[in-house]
């Protein structure tokens, strides 16, 4: 509708002349200023709003205006019909003004996240929040089976919904990640300015007060990081990489990891040596010490033996490693690893 004709309108209805049709476009109207908050910025919102105001406001002053003595009768009726419809304007007004409320704070929730953990293009409503207020490690499993170790004091954020073309966290602090392969969904995290992009792999990010660094250093695989503020300048990390972020130059260094972090690193993992091992009893193994369910048929893995060391491997590096070598494949349901095999032959 033009503007021409919704001032019009807005008159009429204040006038109590609309037909019910126009009294309900009316209403509609001002609820469908709020409409999908999530497609409208805060700008634009505030910028109907002004206007919806300027409109009401300019048709309501009509009925202000003086009214000569000798009409004193229709003076006091038009006053009492202003209250009347001011009272309707600010019943709507108020409507809108819990929706803006409501928008801002949602809005504000994000920015919130974004002066956090930068980039919230890809936030879904449906996301938790884990601390670690403890002085030791905390271990957390995903919906999807990556695996994430939190430093104390650290925090993430991270999405439950698994049917989303992405996994995605937030962090705040230090945590390793061991990340389960899924080329369908990759699997970013968000910390500061800086975004790490991988399908599957092990690596650590550490933040510093006020994201002012922050470092990725990559234990298996390939890693992707780039800032937020220029996405085109990616760097990819293999093994023993490092990528350094400074907030205040916005730039991202590659440097190799120090000697003394693969030390610690090294230390902080569990080896494990098999000869001629039964399977199972290597996932049973695998079970206990990564506290994650592993699904599998025993009496079709009872032929299955496996000849292996793991060193510095995460998880899921060792899971392929295992399915390999006995033919067998793996997929992740509720956060559990279900081994697929037909078995050994003898």
């Amino acid at each position: 509708m033009a503007p021409k004709d919704l001032d019009k309108l807005i008159e009429k209805f204040l006038q109590g002349k609309c037909t019910r049709e126009e009294s309900d476009f009316i209403n509609s109207w001002y609820s469908g200023l709020g409409k999908h908050p999530d497609q409208t910025s805060v700008k634009d919102f505030e910028d109907k709003l002004l206007s919806a105001e300027t409109r009401m406001l300019r048709h309501l002053a009509k009925f202000a205006a003086p009214l000569s003595e000798e009409k004193e009768m229709v003076k006091e009726k038009s006053r009492s019909f202003f209250w009347v419809y001011s009272g309707i304007a600010a019943s709507l007004f108020l409507l809108l003004g819990i929706g803006f409320y409501f928008l801002n704070k949602n809005i504000a929730a994000n920015q919130v996240a974004e002066n956090k953990v930068g980039n919230v293009s890809h936030i879904t409503p449906s996301f938790t929040s884990v601390e670690n207020p403890e002085k030791e490690v905390k271990r957390i499993i995903l919906p999807d089976g990556s695996i994430v170790e939190m430093n104390p004091k650290s925090k993430i954020w991270f999405s439950n919904d698994v049917q989303s073309p992405a996994r995605e966290l937030f962090l705040e602090g230090e945590a390793y990640f061991d990340v389960a392969h899924n080329n369908e969904r990759p699997f970013y995290v968000y910390a500061g300015n800086i975004v790490t992009k991988v399908v599957g792999t092990s690596f650590i990010i550490r933040t510093t007060d006020e994201d002012k660094t922050v470092t990725v250093s990559v234990k298996t695989g390939k890693v992707t990081v780039y800032s937020k503020n220029a996405a085109h300048k990616k760097t990819v990390l293999v093994p023993n990489q490092e990528a350094v972020y400074d907030k205040a130059t916005d730039v991202v260094a590659t440097q190799a990891v120090p000697a003394k972090l693969i030390e610690e690193h090294k230390r902080a993992f569990a080896e494990m040596h098999f000869e001629e091992t039964p399977v199972s009893e290597v996932l049973a193994l695998l079970t206990r010490t990564y506290d994650i369910d592993i699904v599998f048929r025993e009496e079709t893995l009872s032929g299955c033996v496996l000849t292996s060391s793991f060193f510095e491997e995460g998880l899921y590096d060792r899971i392929d490693v295992i399915c390999t070598a006995i033919g067998a494949t793996y997929k992740i349901v509720d956060a559990r690893i279900i081994i697929e095999s037909k078995g050994c032959k003898p």
